[in-house]
């Protein structure tokens, strides 16, 4: 055993694309069940084995815990080390948090997990599967548009959930607003909760809704289905890549871009592995093997780059709430075959 034991009081199986994760926590109510869309949530599976467990123990509930012993027997990983002290990925950081992992099944332990439910553990799960079945995890957006897929990828603050918002009140189809995992040229599609700002869109939402407060200060969590009435799809075969660089009111440019530039762009802000620091992650779970690791490193880069390749690619920096500018992003997204 590699954990302390501790009573479960709440549990939910959660489907992201074809990753299915089951959460545990000693929370009767555990918070974190509000990131994921609600109709992708099952209370059991009899006979169905996840793909991952997630064990997540609140220490101030129960105990008192002997977090001394936690803290001699957490991971010796990268990450193992420095979530006990206190830093968890990124710009997320907290209490000292304890995490124990055995094969597909994890513990941790910690006072709050807001900031390592989504920041951390999913993310890894996410690229730790993709990387074990051959595909790639993106931080993308993604939409399909009469059956052709289309990836939305940008910086933050370059437009993507407006774009996203306005295409699918039009009627595209949601596949992911922040994650997507590419097999082949197949966008399978992770539909989780938004985080979304008091603007012209959604002001009136959080406002009417009661929404949830997000992990980050002024961010409410939105579950785009249920509250806002999207319709979904579980995959599409991807046709565009559109990077977005939204830069003023002012400013209207939708125009195809180098393949070169969209590669160079997205290794850097898309590519998981890379836009959320997991490359220590990678390595650990591979256990130091570096010839494994640069094996499957190239192996992403080809896959990225064989993505590209293969799909039309736009520059798109303009106002996608205007009216023209909606229509012409739309066109080239849902036009016909070349």
């Amino acid at each position: 055993m590699t954990s302390e034991p501790f009573t479960i009081r709440s549990r939910r199986r959660v489907h992201l694309g074809p990753v299915s994760i089951e959460i545990r926590s000693n929370e009767a109510r555990f918070a974190g069940f509000r990131f994921f869309v609600r109709e992708d949530q099952t209370r059991d599976m009899p006979g169905q084995k996840p793909d991952f467990t997630l064990n997540l123990c609140n220490v101030k509930v129960d105990g008192p815990w002997p977090l001394d012993q936690l803290a001699a027997r957490h991971d010796r990983s990268y990450r193992g080390k420095k979530m006990s002290a206190g830093y968890y990925l990124t710009d997320h950081f907290g209490a000292p948090a304890y995490l124990l992992s055995q094969g597909t099944e994890y513990w941790i332990y910690a006072e709050n997990f807001e900031p390592i439910l989504w920041p951390y553990a999913i993310k890894h799960l996410l690229t730790v599967y993709s990387m074990e079945h051959g595909m790639l995890h993106l931080k993308a957006a993604a939409v399909a548009i009469d059956g052709r897929g289309a990836l939305l990828v940008g910086r933050g603050g370059s437009g993507k959930t407006v774009l996203l918002n306005c295409l699918c009140r039009e009627g595209a189809l949601f596949l992911s607003n922040t994650h997507a995992l590419l097999e082949g040229n197949t966008i399978w599609g992770i539909p989780t909760a938004m985080r979304v700002r008091r603007d012209a869109f959604f002001a009136p939402i959080i406002a009417g809704s009661g929404l949830s407060a997000s992990v980050k200060a002024g961010e409410y969590t939105l579950d785009p289905l249920a509250d806002l009435g999207w319709r979904s799809a579980r995959s599409a075969t991807l046709r565009t890549i559109c990077l977005l660089d939204y830069k003023d009111p002012g400013q209207r440019s939708v125009r195809e871009i180098g393949r070169d530039v969209v590669f160079d762009y997205m290794e850097q802000f898309s590519l998981a592995v890379n836009v959320y620091g997991l490359k220590e992650d990678i390595l650990d779970h591979l256990g130091g093997d570096l010839a494994r690791f640069s094996v499957d490193a190239s192996r992403v880069r080809a896959g990225l780059r064989a993505l590209i390749e293969g799909s039309r690619c736009y520059y798109v920096s303009c106002d996608a709430a205007d009216a023209g500018n909606l229509r012409a992003i739309r066109g080239l997204l849902g036009g016909p075959e070349e």
